[in-house]
């Protein structure tokens, strides 16, 4: 029997700008050809992050309805799977709830963030309680989320909204950020330890990886 594999292609990603990569996709119609690219290369999932007239990261409900009615579902049938990244704000990304069309899928980072650069110190609220609100939208919108997970505290933090909560229901998608510059190697492995828990917890759950360089 074949072995059935399920690509999923990131076009763009959060940070990434024209001024590094102008091949980089940033507005609606750049992300759809890139759907349809990686669709005609035997993608199944287009994940990408919200970008701004500028092409700064941006949480919009107008946007995400522009690139998934006016583009991507123009151009290929490829799944959607829209990053809610950044999630700076809890109000703010809950609005991502008003677009007339939402994507098969969303992507929802687990456990708190704390993301430093040159220009300051940034804290993403993914808090337990707020991850409930946001999981719970998700699910009565029909959404699928996959979490994205940095940390054995973040896996920590998936298998306490499958064990004990109402927001998350098997089987589950999840992706292991690796590479972090907060994984230690003793928490990189307590994180894959909490994966394979949440594994036997979720039949059918599906498992990928996300490979980062850092410096």
């Amino acid at each position: 029997m074949k072995r059935k594999v399920i690509i999923t292609a990131a076009v763009n990603g959060a940070a990434p700008r024209k001024a590094l990569n102008p091949a980089v996709p940033e507005q609606p119609a750049e992300i759809a050809q890139a759907a349809r690219e990686c669709y005609d290369a035997g993608a199944s999932i287009v994940h990408f992050h919200i970008r701004g007239p500028q092409g700064a990261p941006a949480c919009s409900a107008d946007i995400l309805n522009n690139e998934i009615d006016g583009e991507i579902r123009a151009l290929s049938p490829i799944i959607i799977q829209a990053s809610t990244a950044p999630l700076r704000d809890v109000e703010e990304s809950l609005e991502l709830f008003q677009a007339k069309n939402l994507p098969e899928m969303m992507t929802v980072a687990f456990g708190l963030m704390h993301l430093s650069t040159p220009k300051g110190d940034t804290l993403y609220p993914c808090t337990r309680s707020f991850l409930r609100r946001f999981l719970l939208e998700m699910r009565s919108h029909g959404v699928k989320p996959e979490l994205e997970l940095l940390s054995g505290a973040s896996a920590d933090d998936a298998l306490e909204l499958l064990e004990q909560w109402d927001c998350l229901e098997p089987p589950m998608s999840a992706v292991l950020l690796m590479g972090q510059p907060m994984q230690m190697e003793k928490g990189g492995c307590l994180m894959i330890k909490r994966i394979a828990v949440m594994g036997a917890s979720s039949p059918g759950t599906t498992m990928g990886a996300f490979l980062t360089k850092h410096g």
